[in-house]
């Protein structure tokens, strides 16, 4: 029996998908749709929950924003431009990559040690 998907929405979250990339998902199953394909090259389109298309969207797309709805609207427009049916698939979803953590800094104590002194002669000048 063939689960019955949606074709105007697309869930706000999805298990399993990278959190440290931007991606858009569509509803559809078809991951040859040539509007997905055409606007997610050279990455990968692929399914998830059997009934939308995802991929990690190109710097293309991005153009190194981080800005949702500016993403949203080139996605949009390149789905469009790239003959999307809205019958059979009308809805986006843009996922922007978590923030890359900030990487540990280390300090030795002879690092702090050479700090303290050069902060004692400064305040003796």
């Amino acid at each position: 029996m063939s689960r019955s998907c949606p074709t105007n929405s697309v869930p706000s979250a999805f298990e399993g998908l990278p959190t440290d990339q931007t991606y858009g998902v569509i509803p559809g199953r078809n991951a040859s749709s040539p509007w997905m394909v055409n606007c997610c090259s050279p990455n990968p389109v692929q399914i998830v929950d059997e009934c939308w298309s995802w991929c990690e969207l190109p710097k293309s797309i991005t153009k190194g924003s981080r800005d949702q709805g500016k993403i949203n609207d080139d996605f949009n427009l390149c789905l469009s431009n790239n003959g999307r049916r809205f019958n059979e698939s009308n809805g986006v979803s843009i996922h922007i990559a978590a923030s890359a953590a900030t990487a540990p800094v280390h300090v030795s104590v002879a690092g702090v040690l050479v700090a303290s002194l050069l902060a004692l002669g400064s305040m003796a000048l």
